[in-house]
C-alpha cells in the first residue's frame, strides 16, 4: 500500500498574513476520507513548507518536493475510513499565483499556494477559513458561495469565511487590501467592484450587467447566486474564483477608452457558467472549460457590439490557431474509449492556446454547422444537464446530437478528435 486515493472533506485553517515583509503562516485541520486502503496521504502543496504534522495525536513522517507533499501516517487506513490531519505551514510569497504588492494580495485559482489541499478538478470540499490581517486591511471573497464575518478590535482585523457547500479547492480564493467600492443592483443580481482610489468601478459594472444577461439568456441559467464580485488589482494577472473575478485594473483604463474592450472582464463572468457550473472532468478534456470561455466572449460582443467585432474575434482566433500548427495536437486529448491521462495530455497543459483559440473554433464551426437555433438549444440543454457534474467531450457530442438531431460523429472525429490545422 502506498499514498491514499484520497477525497477532502472539508478544510479548517486559519492564516496570519502580513504584507510587509509579504509572508503567510498557515495551521488548520483537513478532514480526509480514504477511498482505497493506504499508509500515506500526499497532497498538493506548491512551495508550502511544514513545520508540524498530527494525526490521531500521533507527529507524522513527511516529505515534500515543492509541489507536493507526502504524510506517513501512524497507522493503515482503510477504504471508507476518515481520519484529520493537523498542519502547520508557511507559503513561500514567492510561489507561482500568490501576489503582493505595497497594498495589497491576493490567490486565485492558486489554492495549493496557500493551503495544503487536492487540486482534481473532481475534488469538492467545505472551507472554514480565518484570516487575520493587519489593521486597516479589509478581505474580498465570494459573497454568493459564502458567509463572511468580520471581528474588528485592536491589533490585527480576524475576518472568517465559510463555505458550506462542498466546492472545488479550485474554486477557492481572496483578495485583501486598501479599495474602493461601487454597487449595481439590477435583474436580481448584485454586482459590486471594488479597487484603487481613483479608477471607474462604475464603468466595470456597466459593462459587466450586459454581459451576465446575455449569459443567462444563452444558457437558461444564473450560476451566481445573487451576487458577483470584482476586484481590480495592482497586477497583470486575472483569474476566477467562485462568484468572484481578480482583475488588472489596467482593463479599467482600456475600457474607458474604448467600450467594446471588454474581454478580460467578460472572460473571467463567463468562467462563472463554464470552469464553475460546467466543468470537464480532467485536464484532458480542458477545452470545454477553456475554448467555452474565449468563444461567449465573442457572441457577448457579437450581440453587444454587431457581427463586425465578432468577426475579429474571429480573425484573432484563427491567427493564434495558425500559430501552433505542425504540433499535431488534437483540441480534446480524450478519445472515448482511451486512457484519458497520457503522455500528451502532460506535455500540452502548458499549451494553453490548443485549448482556448482552437476550442473557440470548433464551438463556431458548431454554430454553422448545426445553425443558430439548434446550437443554441443544445448549449442550453447542455449546461442544465452537464450542471455541477464531471463533464466530457462526449456528453457535448451526446447532448447536441439528441436535441438537434444531427449526427456529429464524423465532425467531431474531424475537428476535436485529431489535429486539425484548417479550422
Amino acid at each position: 500500500m502506498g499514498a491514499a486515493a484520497i477525497a477532502i472533506i472539508e478544510h479548517q485553517a486559519e492564516l496570519l498574513l502580513e504584507l510587509s515583509p509579504p509572508s503567510i503562516g498557515g495551521k488548520g485541520e483537513i478532514l480526509v476520507m480514504a477511498l482505497a486502503p493506504a499508509t500515506a496521504v500526499q497532497l498538493d502543496s506548491v512551495g508550502l513548507r511544514f513545520s508540524s504534522a498530527v494525526s490521531v495525536g500521533q507527529p507524522l513522517r513527511f516529505t515534500q518536493d515543492g509541489q507536493s507533499v507526502c504524510f506517513e501516517l501512524s497507522q493503515p487506513v482503510k477504504a471508507g475510513d476518515e481520519f484529520l490531519l493537523e498542519l502547520a505551514w508557511q507559503a513561500d510569497p514567492q510561489s507561482s499565483g500568490l501576489h503582493f504588492s505595497t497594498d495589497q494580495a491576493w490567490a486565485v485559482q492558486a489554492t495549493a499556494a496557500w493551503l495544503p489541499t487536492r487540486l482534481e478538478l473532481e475534488q469538492r470540499a467545505k472551507l472554514k477559513l480565518t484570516l487575520i490581517l493587519p489593521a486597516g486591511l479589509e478581505l474580498e471573497v465570494s459573497r454568493s458561495h459564502g458567509a463572511l464575518v468580520e471581528s474588528y478590535g485592536p491589533g490585527p482585523v480576524r475576518y472568517t469565511y465559510e463555505v458550506t457547500d462542498p466546492t472545488s479547492p479550485l474554486q477557492y480564493g481572496f483578495a485583501v487590501g486598501h479599495f474602493n467600492r461601487s454597487n449595481y443592483y439590477a435583474h436580481g443580481l448584485s454586482l459590486r467592484a471594488i479597487g484603487p482610489a481613483g479608477t471607474d468601478l462604475m464603468g466595470a459594472l456597466g459593462s459587466t450587467l450586459p454581459a451576465y444577461q446575455i449569459l443567462r439568456e444563452r444558457t437558461g441559467v444564473a450560476p451566481l447566486q445573487g451576487s458577483y464580485t470584482q476586484v481590480f488589482v495592482r497586477g497583470e494577472t486575472a483569474g476566477a474564483a467562485l462568484g468572484m473575478a481578480v482583475i488588472p485594473d489596467k482593463v479599467l483604463r482600456h475600457l474607458r477608452d474604448d467600450s467594446t474592450e471588454e474581454s478580460v472582464l467578460t472572460q473571467e463572468l463567463v468562467r462563472q457558467w463554464f470552469g464553475g457550473l460546467v466543468s470537464c472532468a480532467d485536464v484532458a478534456d480542458l477545452w470545454l472549460n477553456e475554448g467555452f470561455a474565449t468563444f461567449m466572449v465573442g457572441v457577448i460582443k457579437e450581440q453587444r457590439w454587431g457581427r463586425a467585432v465578432y468577426d475579429r474575434e474571429l480573425a484573432r482566433w484563427r491567427g493564434r490557431s495558425k500559430r501552433m500548427r505542425g504540433q499535431n495536437v488534437p483540441v480534446s486529448l480524450a478519445r472515448p474509449g482511451q486512457p484519458r491521462w497520457t503522455a500528451l495530455v502532460e506535455s500540452q497543459l502548458n499549451n494553453p492556446d490548443v485549448f482556448s483559440f482552437r476550442g473557440a473554433l470548433v464551438l463556431d464551426n458548431l454554430r454553422r454547422e448545426l445553425g443558430e437555433q439548434a446550437f443554441w438549444d443544445g448549449i442550453r440543454h447542455y449546461v442544465s444537464e452537464q450542471s455541477n457534474r464531471p463533464t466530457r467531450t462526449e456528453d457535448l457530442q451526446n447532448i447536441l446530437t439528441a436535441v438537434s438531431g444531427h449526427d456529429l460523429k464524423a465532425f467531431f472525429e474531424r475537428w476535436v478528435y485529431v489535429p486539425a490545422d484548417d479550422l
